[in-house]
This record gives structure tokens, C-alpha cells and sequence, in this order.
């Protein structure tokens, strides 16, 4: 995870959609089982914004249940993709993307040989989770931008299923976010099969794009209501991020048995995926 990469938006860089918070609820900070949670888990316990508004942290496993808890209003403020911000705010609903707190998570792995060049995939089959979501969406428009026409790609609903599926039957690549994909490498060596780091989707976004910032990927959505009525809150918590994110830096054992309570990985792997999650 890298300091220059948390970068504060404004409203103007606004999102999305939840129900309004008000400062007397009960606050529970959401994220997908990626690395960026850890950073709300981090801040939560060891943070200065915790004494002005305690809260909690949990994790949410796949799209469809963060869309459902959008809409029952039980998840009311969630590290999610940008894009579904982005889908929201523009239906007219009144939050903001606060931040963008990754720049990059997924990476496409290969099994038994490796994977150095884009045009490998062509005719290729792929696994890869979340079909029309984030990692499907932005594999599509690399491949788009390179004139690559993939093979059979198999969707699942979650990463674990990706990871288990590629381990298990004949795909070559899988398309898999941290800490999956470090944990593929782990997994394959319990199983004896070689899985090695393909191509980081945001290298490859840069290099398409000519851009060195990555993908912005996913940030926290609050909404309108909650930014006004916790401005000071909000303020430590973003100091509380990028504090956590040197705190990762320098403690990545601690910062991955932290992890280990909100991703789907043992700590090893997520010891490992840490630094390639930007």
C-alpha cells in the first residue's frame, strides 16, 4: 500500500449512493475482503477518529450484497468500486465518493508457465470473479484498447470460487484480486502446482492509458448528510488512513493478522500481498 496513492476527492469527485447517517447511529464502516479494509480495521483500532465517532468495521463478501445492503440501508458507508459511486451519484442520489483508497488490487496469474505479455491471452481461457463488475470491467477495456479477444472467461460469484476453480480444472489464467492472488501462489504450492504473478492490471492500465497513477479502483461512499454533519470525524479518519497506511509499511505480520479477520486468506498470504496492494 502506498502513501501517494490515498488521494483525497472532493465533492466534485463525487459518487454514489446511500441512505443518510446521522451522527447519533450506530457507525459501521464497510469494505469488500481486500486489502483497503484493513485500513478502516487499522484506523478503527489505533486511530484518533475512533474518540470523536467509534465505529466498527465488517466486511461484505460480493457486489450483489453491498447493492443489497445499499438499498436496505444496512451498510450505509462502504469502501466500494468507484464505478458504482460514479453509477449512483449520477441517478441522482445524494453521496459522495470521499476517497479513493486503492489504485491498483488485480492482477492476472498464470499456472505452469508464464505470462509476460498481454497477447498470450488471446484465445486463452480465463476464470476471474464478478461478471460485469469491477475486475471484469476493467479486464474488458485493457483487452478492448489492444485488440485482444479472449477464450472462454468463466465468472464466479465470489474470489475464493475463482481461485478454487483455477487450482482445480483446466484454466491457465485467473483474474484475481488481493489477497486471492498471492494467495493462489501459496495454495499452488500445497497442491504442487507452479501459479506464478502475471500482469498487474493497474501496470497495465498505466501503460495503456500513459498514466502512472493506476486504476481508481474503489474508495469509501458516504453520504452528503454524514459529510456535513461529520466533518471533523471525517478529517481524523482521513489522517487515521494514511497514518495506517505507514503503520502497514513498517508492521506488515501485525498488519496481516489484522487482516486475517475481514479476507478470506491465512496471514501468510497476506503478509505477501501487501505490497502489491497499491
Amino acid at each position: 500500500m502506498k502513501r501517494r496513492h490515498f488521494l483525497k476527492l472532493g465533492s466534485a469527485a463525487a459518487a454514489a449512493s446511500i441512505l443518510p447517517l446521522h451522527a447519533q447511529d450506530k457507525l459501521t464502516l464497510w469494505g469488500p475482503p481486500v486489502s483497503p479494509t484493513v485500513l478502516l480495521a487499522i484506523a478503527a483500532q489505533m486511530g484518533k477518529a475512533k474518540n470523536i465517532r467509534p465505529f466498527s468495521v465488517k466486511s461484505w463478501l460480493s457486489p450483489d450484497q453491498l447493492r443489497a445492503g445499499l438499498v436496505s440501508g444496512s451498510i450505509q458507508a462502504s469502501i466500494v468500486p468507484s464505478y458504482v459511486a460514479a453509477n449512483l451519484r449520477n441517478q441522482g442520489q445524494s453521496v459522495l465518493l470521499h476517497n479513493i483508497m486503492t489504485s491498483g488490487l488485480l492482477s492476472i496469474m498464470s499456472k505452469n508457465s508464464p505470462l509476460g505479455e498481454a497477447t498470450q491471452l488471446v484465445g486463452q481461457k480465463i476464470v476471474m470473479p464478478f461478471k460485469g463488475d469491477m475486475p471484469d470491467l476493467v479486464m474488458q477495456i485493457l483487452c478492448k484498447r489492444e485488440n485482444i479477444t479472449l477464450g472462454d472467461i468463466t465468472y464466479t460469484a465470489t474470489p475464493p470460487e475463482s481461485l478454487g476453480l483455477f487450482l482445480k480444472q483446466d484454466f491457465p489464467y485467473a483474474l484475481l484480486p488481493e489477497p486471492l492472488a498471492s494467495a493462489s501462489i501459496l495454495r499452488g504450492k500445497q497442491v504442487g502446482i507452479s501459479v506464478e504473478r502475471g500482469i498487474a492490471l493497474d501496470t497495465w492500465w498505466n501503460r495503456s492509458f500513459g498514466s502512472s497513477k493506476g486504476i481508481p479502483q474503489a474508495g469509501l461512499m458516504i453520504s452528503e448528510t454524514f459529510a456535513a454533519e461529520n466533518a471533523e470525524f471525517l478529517a481524523a479518519l482521513d489522517q487515521d488512513l494514511l497514518d495506517a497506511v505507514d503503520w502497514v509499511a513498517a508492521n506488515p505480520k501485525s498488519a496481516a493478522e489484522i487482516a486475517a479477520d475481514y479476507m478470506p486468506a491465512p496471514v501468510p498470504a497476506l503478509q505477501q500481498a501487501l505490497p502489491h496492494s497499491a
